[in-house]
């Protein structure tokens, strides 16, 4: 039995191996990870019912968005006082994103700022939402991709070429460097297409030259061992993360992030690890938080995806959340 502070203590430990090149510093896992702990964060009913209960100018009801959800209910979406408290850690569930990442522009002080992004604050609210009932309260939530920024799981598949590994496990890493650069190009001059197409069904085209151009396999060459140098390092600090956290159930957001944790596992790279090799044949993917219907009411969103989530992992009956 370990308190949260114990294995708030263990994660900062873990050398990341990545860092920021300008200023030169250190990652920790407390700049890639987090845990699903919030400031203030109602049961979902109760955030609704606030909300809805005022009304606008016009007197129509006010309707439910992540941004009303903080005015009107005073939801608070940053990391909660009690993550790394004494009290007893609950290590029955650990959840799975596909890729995040620090960058100089983008870095934050704040330790476990990652999921409780305030900018962004939508999908934040739908992570928070999806997962919010007593069960999953302070469950650790990490990326298989750590440092890897890009908001389109398309880009980050193509990147790790993942389709390709998919079919030829352990290619990546091992394959002739000549061969993986070329399958890249040509994946990146499909990505140009589709770029310019898009561009010339717009309204109002922007000017062709903001738009990346394709870029050859000898181009594309070092990129590529960037990227086995992060795949590998993941896959390993992956391993670390689940040593510590000790979850009984891996919960993965989104099939891109359950097909490379699949992938990993196919090219023997949790052999090292029992325990996390039989965590991940195990995992349970679902739905990523931020995928909505064109015109699906907020509220709607919030009840469907945590209901589901909840089937998945055996929990029927929805109880209050706590922080």
């Amino acid at each position: 039995m370990s308190t949260k502070k114990e294995i708030c203590e263990q994660l900062e430990k873990v050398d990341t191996k990545f860092s920021i090149k300008d200023p030169s510093k250190k990652l920790r896992l407390t700049d890639f990870a987090s845990f699903l702990s919030f400031k203030n964060l109602p049961s979902n009913e109760k955030v609704n019912t606030e909300v809805t209960s005022h009304h606008n100018k016009k007197g129509e009801k006010v309707k439910m968005t992540p941004k009303n959800a903080v005015k009107y209910a005073g939801v608070d979406l940053n990391v909660g006082d009690s993550v790394d408290d004494d009290s007893e850690f609950d290590r029955k569930y650990m959840f799975v994103g596909l890729n995040c990442a620090v960058r100089k522009n983008n870095y934050n002080h704040e330790k476990w700022h990652q999921f409780h992004d305030q900018e962004q604050i939508s999908h934040t609210f739908d992570l928070a939402a999806m997962t919010n009932r007593e069960e999953f309260a302070g469950s650790y939530i990490t990326d298989i991709l750590k440092n890897t920024l890009d908001s389109k799981a398309s880009s980050v598949g193509e990147n790790f070429l993942v389709k390709m590994e998919s079919k030829n496990p352990g290619i990546f890493l091992s394959g002739d460097i000549k061969v993986l650069s070329e399958e890249r190009s040509r994946l990146d001059a499909l990505r140009y297409n589709r770029d310019v197409k898009a561009n010339n069904n717009r309204k109002k085209p922007r000017d062709s030259s903001t738009i990346t151009p394709a870029r050859s396999s000898e181009e594309l060459e070092e990129s590529v061992k960037e990227y086995q140098k992060a795949y590998k390092n993941s896959a390993d600090l992956f391993i670390k993360e689940c040593e510590i956290i000790k979850p009984e159930q891996l919960i993965v957001f989104g099939d891109t992030a359950k097909i490379v944790m699949d992938n990993m596992l196919k090219a023997k790279m949790f052999d090292k690890s029992a325990f996390v090799k039989k965590l991940v044949e195990e995992a349970i993917e679902t739905t990523h938080y931020s995928k909505q219907g064109k015109g699906t009411k907020t509220v709607d969103f919030m009840k469907h995806h945590l209901n589901v989530l909840s089937e998945q992992v055996g929990l029927s009956e929805l109880v209050g959340s706590k922080n």
